[in-house]
């Protein structure tokens, strides 16, 4: 976790200006778990000025969306069982997947289309289709 924070502390991009300029705090989300309530990282984080943000109380899906993607991905038959090799390796499994939900996945919430489907308008042929059948 130190080396993502100071990865992340000392990135900064071009046109910001200087590293003497306005950086805005780093904020770690947690779901309020024990291991994210203990007084180590607590304080560490505290030392870090890093601020903390937290799920509702016995909430939780505080964040439905996330939290059903978070599932669909951990569920897929080529979720990988080893860590990737190399960032490149990741960014390919994740855009295999994001192409495979957004062209393939069909979703119950959008009466089993797939988002490319429902976003280009074809959703509204196919469910009538269906309800002629």
């Amino acid at each position: 976790m130190q080396r993502a924070y100071l990865r992340e502390r000392y990135r900064w991009p071009s046109g910001y200006g200087s590293r003497q300029s306005y950086q805005p705090p780093l904020v770690l989300h947690d779901d309020n778990g024990n291991t994210m309530r203990g007084a180590t990282l607590e304080s560490w984080l505290e030392e870090m000025g890093v601020l903390r943000s937290f799920s509702r109380p016995r909430v939780s899906n505080d964040n439905p969306y996330s939290e059903s993607l978070f599932r669909t991905v951990k569920y897929r038959p080529d979720y990988p069982s080893r860590p990737f090799a190399s960032k490149d390796e990741a960014c390919e499994w994740v855009a295999a997947f994001v192409d495979w939900y957004n062209q393939r996945h069909r979703h119950s919430g959008i009466k089993f289309v797939v988002p490319h489907q429902r976003h280009s308008g074809a959703a509204t042929t196919i469910c009538e289709q269906r309800a002629d059948v």
